[in-house]
């Protein structure tokens, strides 16, 4: 007599056998990814560092990127350039008069609006940067090290 309640082997579908293979193989290679940029990630902050000019490494608030120093030349003098928060707007404007409490600004777009008065140190702001790579590193590299001449 058999017995109603038969036993039946659960076979795996090949549908769930191909969805498993390409999630396993998608997550090996996103860990190999990751693995791989961590491991390149210093020779890739060597060739942006050696882009930089000297100042930009100098300064803690520069970006990341190759950059230089905005300037404003304003009644012969040369000026550095700060993004200065007024109002609810972040505005680049030439540091004319620096001060600890305030300071005095000049508007590069409109130096003839005269002196902006600001409330704040300085130091605080950050300054404005255009983005800009330089050779200048390679350049003196080469003219320092005496390489063989054949």
């Amino acid at each position: 007599m058999k017995n109603s309640k038969q036993t039946k082997r659960h076979e795996p579908s090949t549908l769930g056998l191909r969805l498993w293979t390409f999630t396993g193989a998608a997550l090996l290679n996103l860990f190999v990814f990751i693995l791989l940029l961590v491991y390149l990630s210093p020779l890739s902050y060597m060739i942006v560092t050696s882009l930089k000019t000297r100042t930009q490494l100098q300064d803690s608030k520069a970006p990341i990127l190759p950059a230089t120093p905005r300037t404003f030349e304003y009644q012969g003098k040369v000026l550095d350039v700060y993004e200065v928060p007024i109002g609810n707007q972040i505005r680049d404007l030439a540091l004319y008069d620096p001060h600890i409490k305030y300071s005095g600004f000049i508007d590069p777009s409109n130096p003839n609006a005269g002196v902006i008065q600001w409330t704040g140190y300085y130091r605080s702001l950050n300054k404005a940067y255009t983005p800009q790579i330089t050779f200048d590193n390679y350049i003196q590299l080469w003219k320092t090290i005496k390489y063989p001449h054949v």
